[in-house]
């Protein structure tokens, strides 16, 4: 919860506040509306949307890792900023709140594909560019992920690259799989475990058939990842 140096600051008085209506008038202090949510976890008084965002930088680091804090501030900040404003991607994606499918096919010599992230949320972003591996009975069948070479992504069309996602938005990751010199040699359901640097949470969803890519070099095992991205 909020901690207590931030009760004992000044209480700010909004004409006309009671019971659960929301009163016309407007504060721009961050510090109440971080006051407002501690009372009950939610916000009873109206708040401006610099406030809100405000807010959002100034969420004590010892919060409770159960605290719902980040996302109801960009529940609130949706509501009174508008919910595609640019400064709502203060707020970090929560992995676990996303809708996210995958897939991989054959394409010269490699496995191609990527993975689609669909935010059915507050507008939200990525602190950092994605990692991912492909596991199999709980040993990763990839080495680890690194990004494409330059213009390698120019042949499968159009690719922003960009880590805000807007409400019902989605983004896209590319990743191709080549060279693949261990066991097994045939189809398999991978789970692919998606992982953002500065988020200690990962993802994982389970893929359908992939074979993986045949071994042509050893030393040239790769799984190439974009950063995310739009792909129109």
């Amino acid at each position: 919860m909020i901690g207590r140096a931030l009760v004992a600051c000044a209480v700010v008085v909004l004409a006309g506040c009671g019971g659960h209506t929301r009163p016309a008038a407007r504060t721009g202090s961050w510090q109440a509306v971080l006051r407002d949510w501690q009372d009950d976890g939610t916000f009873e008084e109206a708040h401006s949307c610099a406030a809100v965002i405000e807010a959002s930088k100034h969420i004590p680091p010892d919060s409770p890792v159960y605290s719902t804090i980040v996302r109801d501030l960009a529940r609130e900040a949706a509501q009174v900023c508008g919910d595609s404003s640019p400064a709502l991607a203060v707020f970090r994606c929560t992995l676990s709140e996303l809708k996210v499918s995958a897939s991989l096919q054959g394409a010269t010599g490699s496995q191609l594909g990527g993975v689609r992230i669909e935010n059915p949320g507050p507008t939200c972003s990525f602190p950092a560019r994605p990692q991912i591996m492909l596991t199999w009975h709980g040993e990763s069948i990839t080495p680890p992920s690194q990004p494409f070479p330059a213009g390698a992504l120019r042949a499968v069309g159009p690719f922003r690259s960009t880590r805000v996602l807007a409400h019902g938005a989605s983004l896209f990751v590319w990743m191709q799989w080549l060279n693949y010199c261990g066991r097994p040699l045939g189809p398999v359901q991978p789970l692919l475990v998606l992982h953002v640097p500065g988020d200690d949470a990962t993802l994982s969803r389970r893929m359908g058939d992939v074979t993986p890519p045949y071994c042509n070099d050893r030393a040239f095992s790769r799984l190439y990842v974009s950063d995310f991205g739009a792909t129109s």
